[in-house]
């Protein structure tokens, strides 16, 4: 049963999260798709968010924040 009103809400939640909360925007954190059940973040590796040079691996610090988004939008 698809309710109209929750998914314009859960296209608003989706606008906040992925364009303007500013820390996800420096990050590159985006929405890639939200509903009643599941969240699925999308960020693009870029060597600024390297935190290991010598693997080249992520940044802990980022991958916190992708989890902290995620459970924000839980």
């Amino acid at each position: 049963m698809n309710n109209p009103e929750k998914s314009e809400l859960l296209s608003h939640i989706h606008d906040l999260f992925s364009k303007h909360i500013p820390f996800n925007k420096i990050l590159g954190i985006t929405v890639d798709r939200m509903d009643n059940e599941n969240v699925v973040l999308r960020l693009n590796m870029r060597k600024e968010l390297i935190g290991n040079n010598m693997i080249g691996s992520l940044h802990g610090g980022v991958k916190s924040s992708i989890i902290d988004t995620a459970g924000g939008l839980t």
